[in-house]
This record gives C-alpha cells, sequence and structure tokens, in this order.
C-alpha cells in the first residue's frame, strides 16, 4: 500500500474508520502539505512586503531610527542595518510569495523578526492590542488611558456635538484601541518563517517545480531513495524497479534429483531337496 497519497475514497471499508482515514489522509498527503505551505507564504507575504515598502518610502526616518538612542533603538552603522532590514522585508517576502529559494529568504527574514522581538517588542509584553479584559495579562496600562480618552471625549460632546459625532461614527465598527505592541506579531511571523525553513516552500511553488524537474531529467536522482523527491523515487522508481530487482535477486533453485527405485535384490532361490521315495 502506498502511503505517500492519500485515499481518495475515505468512505471505504479497508478496515480504518473514517477518522482514522482523515488523520492518516493528513499525516502524509503531499497535496494537503503543500497548501497549508502556500497559505503560509501568502499570509507572510503582506506584512512583511508592506513594513519593508514603509522602511524605503521613509528611509530617512528609518535610518534615524535606528540609530537614535534616546527614542530609537540606539544600533551602530544605521544606514547599513536599515538597509539590510528594507531588502530583506523586500526581497524575502518577494521570492515567498513565488516560492524561490524560500529556505535561503527565510533566513535573513527570521534574523529581522529575532531582533524586532527582542529590542523593540520585548519590554512591551506579549500583547499587540492592549485591552481591560485581557485573561492571561489582566488590565494593561494602555487600556487605563483609553478609558480616560473614552471619558474626555464624552464630557467635551456635551459642549460639542460634532465632536461626539465624529466619536460615534468612529466607534461603528468597534471600540477604539490602543496599540501595545508586544510580542505577538514577531513571534508569530517568525515561528511561520521557521516553518518554512525547514520544510521548504512545497509542491505549489517555483522550487517545486524546479525540483520535479531535475528529478524528472536526472535518472540516477530519481533512483536515490528519496533525496531529490521521495514520491517519484517510491511511485514510479520503485514499481518499475521491482521486478527487475526480483529478477536479478531471485535464485535458480536446483531441480529435484528424481529418486530412481533400486530393484529388490532376488533372493536366492531355496532348493527344494528332493525327497527320496
Amino acid at each position: 500500500m502506498n502511503t505517500n497519497t492519500c485515499s481518495t475514497n475515505l468512505g471505504s471499508n479497508c478496515g480504518q474508520s473514517w477518522c482514522q482515514k482523515m488523520c492518516n489522509c493528513g499525516a502524509v498527503c503531499p497535496r494537503l502539505e503543500s497548501l497549508t505551505l502556500l497559505l503560509i507564504r501568502l499570509f507572510l507575504f503582506f506584512p512583511l512586503f508592506e513594513a519593508g515598502w514603509t522602511k524605503v518610502t521613509n528611509f530617512q526616518s528609518t535610518v534615524e531610527w535606528f540609530g537614535n538612542a534616546d527614542w530609537g533603538l540606539g544600533l551602530p552603522l544605521p544606514a547599513l542595518l536599515a538597509g539590510l532590514a528594507t531588502g530583506a522585508e523586500l526581497i524575502g517576502a518577494a521570492l515567498l510569495l513565488v516560492g524561490l529559494f524560500t529556505r535561503w529568504a527565510a533566513i535573513p527574514l527570521l534574523v529581522v523578526m529575532v531582533v524586532a522581538a527582542v529590542l523593540v517588542h520585548a519590554t512591551n509584553g506579549w500583547p499587540v492590542i492592549a485591552t481591560d479584559q485581557s485573561l492571561w495579562f489582566g488590565t494593561m496600562p494602555g487600556a487605563d488611558r483609553l478609558a480616560e480618552l473614552e471619558q474626555a471625549i464624552v464630557a467635551a460632546g456635551m459642549n460639542n456635538p460634532l465632536l461626539l459625532q465624529a466619536y460615534d461614527a468612529a466607534t461603528g465598527y468597534g471600540s477604539l484601541a490602543v496599540l501595545n505592541n508586544g510580542v505577538e506579531f514577531a513571534v508569530t511571523y517568525a515561528l511561520f518563517l521557521l516553518v518554512l525553513l525547514v520544510y521548504g516552500a512545497g509542491r505549489l511553488s517555483l522550487d517545486g517545480c524546479c525540483r520535479a524537474w531535475r528529478c524528472r531529467t536526472s535518472k540516477a536522482m530519481a533512483m536515490t531513495s528519496g533525496s531529490c523527491c521521495p514520491m517519484m523515487a517510491t511511485d514510479t522508481v520503485m514499481p518499475a524497479l521491482a521486478p527487475a530487482k526480483k529478477a536479478m535477486t531471485a535464485t535458480v533453485k536446483p531441480a529435484a534429483k528424481k529418486v530412481v527405485a533400486k530393484p529388490a535384490a532376488k533372493k536366492p532361490a531355496k532348493k527344494t531337496a528332493k525327497r527320496r521315495r
């Protein structure tokens, strides 16, 4: 039975329950794995590319923020580091989108996320949005300031109805929020990048197309036990080689010797003594 592809008929009676078949299919199905990796790459592209685009359009401000020790990061060589971070986010996000050199692109992006989490967001805790109803972190200082701001707006709206109308319009789709700027997003992006670093881009990518092309054009690579493409080696090469392997390894049993029955030894005939009459 081939375990590299999931069965299309999950309801067939093969000795397993429907739940077991779904679990087995999700564990080994290459299509599901490739689709998951594609969704992760699409999820990472938009915020990373936008962050890089913001840096490149405001590059001078970015350099000042990298180098200023009072209200910025206070890093040495701010222009160089800002340029590297901007290039990693722009070029790396584009490579993730098409799935080209995915593992190499994930490395600098992972470094950027770790540096951002440690130097920028770690002092603010975990959540990105300040809230007063957090199950794990309780009430945050930003939530108290937001409550004070809302009370001031309502009080000023008693004398200025336009301000109160603007407040109602702003909260028509939800309550106001204060950015807590925690490590939540940076850690989330870093974990997804780590997944891409370990598993690659999957089949639905340029990396997957190049890998499949190399496997199909190189017989030596295809004959290995899955170093290039385990699916091809398992599904195509091994069944083709199986009859030849069996023919090569089959041992010819010697023909059984016919047992020739030896004729029974003739017993000497007893000479009957002639009775004398």
